[in-house]
């Protein structure tokens, strides 16, 4: 019986997920090199601050409009496969460890993009960016 994990598979959803790894490795690339500087560059802060979370956005944005379009295509297919949501048991130890994975790390994205976006308030008030 197949579950809803493999509505990722297809290649909108790979597009968005290789997006969304990419632009987090950028941003963290351009975080460790803008704290490197002794002189702050008003064009790295743009792209650590600005363009890199767009692009971490509209990443998460196709990866979750593949899994649509994938859900839909089965459903008119008639597929068993085709089930609107997946199911999450947590009495299963196997996917009780994949929750625990996935909510650490939400939760240490969340604090990523919550520090990324706090930074990009503070740029965006300070003289460098006038």
């Amino acid at each position: 019986m197949a579950t809803g994990r493999e509505l990722y598979r297809n290649p909108m959803s790979y597009f968005g997920g290789l997006l969304m790894i990419g632009s987090i490795g950028v941003i963290a690339f351009l975080l460790l090199l803008e704290f490197s500087l002794h002189r702050p560059s008003p064009y790295l802060g743009i792209f650590t601050y600005m363009v890199g979370p767009m692009f971490f956005l509209a990443g998460g944005v196709a990866f979750l409009w593949g899994m649509r379009r994938e859900s839909l295509r089965r459903r008119k297919a008639g597929s068993d496969a085709a089930r609107p949501y997946p199911a999450l048991d947590l009495n299963d130890p196997r996917q009780r460890k994949r929750f625990v994975w996935v909510l650490f790390g939400g939760s240490f994205l969340a604090l990523v993009l919550a520090f990324t976006a706090y930074n990009a308030f503070l740029f965006t008030e300070s003289v460098t960016f006038c």
